[in-house]
């Protein structure tokens, strides 16, 4: 057992030398993405303080090879621009904006501003810039994800968390939840601190395998990018969580209705359909998800003054009735990040009856939460990003097949089908750091992929 600073080391060298040697062996171009993506091998709770904040392998890894990547494309830096940089620098400066409103330090705001939102985003966007970046990076990223998959595999069948085994255990920042799921199992966390953020990132990374498999030259590499992806899907199976399985089930559905004809015509009306079955039987719906995982443990809580029955998956609904009116409250500049930054948040109109306040206290919805701590502008600018990111690789889809040579529309189509699934899914948590990087990291990766196809109009040969 080691330390969590020996760990931290561990895999920030780890890091650095397997990218070191990735740019010796490929060209450094490539030493960026490779860095980032062992990073993510790394446990969430792997961190150091530097002067109070928090800093992980993923954010240090992506500090030194910026500075790196810098040095050596500073030319592109700053241009061209895309929409997704325009919308990460404004929520970043809208973050600055009510922060400061609120009171908090210059400085230290803007470097949180900039670590939250700007630094993993940089990451993906330089790292991707390149002409071969997809079909070059893609495989070392679903390497990664199998890694975490089969660790996970290995927690959900056995209970014993290979980075808690080996390296240090978890600490106790989020409640982690406890006991079997059916009886029967475990629910993985592998580098995260809870089940659900390990299914995000899953989720995030499930569109490499894809990208491995459509950019094959060999027979090897395409098998290797269908078995990544299927064991991606039994590890997000093994985090034994609702929300990541349904919106990864929808993240399919989408890729399918954009890739296929056929797929348009049979699946939108059985949606349209289940949609008004979900509408018109709701209340049995939820009773069903509710008994899909066993005996859950109910209460009675007070919600806008009416007793109403409590359980995992009616939160999710509470969430919305009690914060999102609190949204409309916290008008355009919400309520800040200190009295957002913990559950229950300090803000007005949640529950007078203390028992039910402090069961509703999580918000596990991660737009209504951007809304309480940011306001309706910075829930605007939030959802902005998934709205942009799913359009603009759909955009891209011919381009990637003429400039991108051997990637083809599948590509970018599973790109936009992952960020539809993982936008529902935090419809379901609330925003963690533990994901929150990977994320923007790749909302990154679509401006860096709209970046490279720019440069390659510009410079065909």
């Amino acid at each position: 057992m080691f330390s969590v600073e020996t760990s931290y080391l561990f895999f920030v060298i780890l890091s650095l030398i397997v990218a070191a040697i990735a740019a010796w062996k490929t060209g450094r171009q490539w030493a960026l993405g490779v860095g980032v993506a062992v990073s993510m091998s790394a446990a969430s709770w792997f961190e150091i303080d530097i002067a109070g904040f928090p800093v992980d392998v993923l954010s240090t890894v992506s500090i030194v090879l910026l500075v790196v990547a810098s040095a050596m494309y500073w030319r592109r830096l700053l241009w061209p621009i895309t929409v997704m940089d325009v919308l990460v620098t404004a929520l970043a400066v809208w973050h600055g904006v009510v922060d400061l409103q609120y009171g908090d330090p210059v400085a230290t705001t803007a470097a949180r501003a900039y670590a939250e939102w700007w630094l993993a985003y940089a990451a993906g966007r330089y790292a991707f810039m390149h002409r071969s970046s997809l079909s070059v990076l893609a495989p070392w990223f679903a390497g990664v994800a199998v890694v975490l998959s089969v660790a996970a595999m290995i927690e959900c069948w056995t209970g014993i968390n290979l980075w808690e085994a080996i390296f240090h255990v978890a600490d106790d920042r989020v409640n982690r939840p406890q006991g079997l799921r059916f009886d029967l199992f475990h629910r993985a966390i592998a580098t995260t601190r809870h089940p659900i953020f390990l299914g995000v990132i899953l989720m995030l990374l499930s569109p490499w395998a894809w990208v491995t498999w459509d950019s094959a030259l060999t027979r090897r590499r395409a098998w290797w990018g269908v078995i990544a992806f299927v064991l991606i899907l039994l590890g997000i199976a093994a985090t034994v969580s609702r929300g990541p399985v349904l919106g990864m089930a929808v993240a399919v559905v989408f890729f399918a209705c954009v890739q296929w004809r056929i797929a348009r015509i049979i699946l939108v009306p059985v949606i349209v359909i289940a949609i008004a079955l979900l509408v018109w039987r709701f209340d049995d719906v939820v009773t069903k998800l509710d008994e899909s995982v066993g005996v859950e443990s109910a209460t009675i809580v007070e919600v806008d003054e009416d007793a109403e029955i409590y359980t995992g998956t009616r939160n999710r609904i509470f969430v919305m009735k009690i914060y999102g009116p609190i949204v409309l409250k916290g008008g355009l500049l919400g309520f800040g990040t200190d009295n957002t930054d913990q559950f229950p948040p300090n803000v007005p109109g949640l529950p007078a009856d203390k028992r039910s306040r402090l069961r509703l206290r999580i918000v596990d919805n991660s737009f209504v939460l951007v809304g309480l701590r940011f306001g309706i502008v910075g829930l605007t600018i939030f959802t902005s990003l998934f709205v942009a990111a799913v359009v603009g690789c759909l955009r891209l889809r011919r381009a990637v097949s003429t400039y991108l040579i051997p990637c083809g529309p599948v590509s970018v189509t599973v790109l936009a089908s992952m960020f539809v699934g993982v936008a529902l899914e935090l419809l379901t948590v609330y925003c963690d750091y533990d994901f929150v990087p990977v994320l923007l990291m790749h909302f990154g990766v679509v401006s860096g992929v709209q970046l490279s196809i720019r440069e390659a109009i510009r410079n065909p040969a």
